[in-house]
């Protein structure tokens, strides 16, 4: 917020596009804080700069947030941490998307989409340690192989 003056209509312009991408997403529960980096306002203590803010610091919010325990498999997210791309002789053709699924049910041949992008394609094959699986779960971290070349990096 110390980028753009601490303004109130700087962050309601952001919880608006960040709202519109939780309904996309189907996440129901969205918290937003406006914080400053450079002198840490809202993150521990109040801020003074932003006085229009009546809601829980980011600590506060920390402390007392509901966390569902219960493992989601319905709505399936696939963070990719690594983009894996050997260029060797043996593996010329290889792509893998590596990463911890963090909700949700993977099997193959299932329709994915890639968000932002809404680019899609099938799952080919997912990978753990080598071994191949049919499906994969909630919190396992894997590889996925995709049907189709899909443009796809690190944290999209």
């Amino acid at each position: 917020m110390d980028l753009v003056g601490f303004s109130q209509d700087v962050f309601s312009d952001i919880c608006i596009h960040y709202a519109e991408l939780a309904k996309n997403l189907n996440v129901k529960h969205v918290t937003y804080i406006p914080m400053s980096a450079l002198n840490g306002d809202n993150v521990v203590d109040r801020s003074e700069s932003m006085p229009w803010y009546e809601g829980q610091t980011l600590l506060e919010h920390l402390e007392t947030v509901q966390i569902d325990d219960a493992a989601n498999l319905t709505q399936a997210r696939f963070p990719v941490q690594y983009v894996i791309r050997p260029q060797t002789a043996e593996l010329h053709d290889y792509r893998g998307y590596a990463g911890k699924i963090t909700s949700g049910l993977f099997r193959k041949g299932d329709a994915i989409t890639v968000l932002p992008s809404g680019e899609t394609s099938t799952i080919d094959a997912i990978e753990i340690a080598e071994a191949h699986l049919d499906e994969a779960v909630t919190p396992m971290s894997v590889v996925l192989h995709l049907a189709t070349d899909v443009d796809i990096s690190r944290g999209i």
